[in-house]
């Protein structure tokens, strides 16, 4: 279902530190049925069994093009000067993939529990665990929306949100 992006071994050894460290990165196959899947491939190397395997843990992430396409609409949807657009534009994406990153990240520290890379207490293990179902869930869509809300809108911008009737009600 995967192939591997895996370099001929003189080309490995200019890999970065992650291939060394235990990680790996895969592409779907052409006849996948999840075609923007990402693999990552986590392993221990230092639990190496009596038959040269090791413990392997797959995490298969999707960078969809949903939260981008929706930050995007959100953006140029406002009612707002197409400077303001533009630069809310840059610093949307910019802010999406901070988050996407660091998703990632606890993603990987989270599985990487799992194959005794790293050593969590019950209490971050349960954290990691339901941090790492909130963030790959649907409530992924959500982010777009908060970062939206954040750079788009200012103090000045209150009579747009809240009309008229709404502040002297208030």
């Amino acid at each position: 279902m995967f192939e591997s992006l895996a370099a001929p071994r003189e080309e490995m050894a200019r890999v970065s530190s992650l291939v060394a460290r235990g990680l790996s990165v895969e592409a779907p196959a052409a006849d996948s049925k999840q075609p923007f899947d990402t693999r990552i491939a986590i392993v221990n190397r230092a639990l190496k069994r009596a038959d040269g395997s090791v413990p392997v843990r797959n995490v298969d992430v999707e960078f969809g093009w949903q939260p981008v396409a929706l930050l995007l609409a959100l953006i140029l949807a406002t009612p707002v000067s197409w400077r303001r657009r533009g630069w809310a534009v840059f610093w949307g994406l910019l802010g999406y993939h901070c988050f996407l990153l660091l998703s990632l990240d606890f993603v990987i520290w989270a599985e990487s529990a799992e194959i005794s890379l790293v050593t969590l207490t019950p209490f971050w293990k349960f954290f990691a665990n339901e941090f790492k179902d909130m963030i790959t869930g649907q409530t992924s869509l959500a982010v777009p929306v908060v970062i939206w809300m954040l750079i788009i809108f200012r103090r000045e911008d209150r009579g747009m949100i809240f009309p008229a009737k709404l502040q002297t009600a208030a």
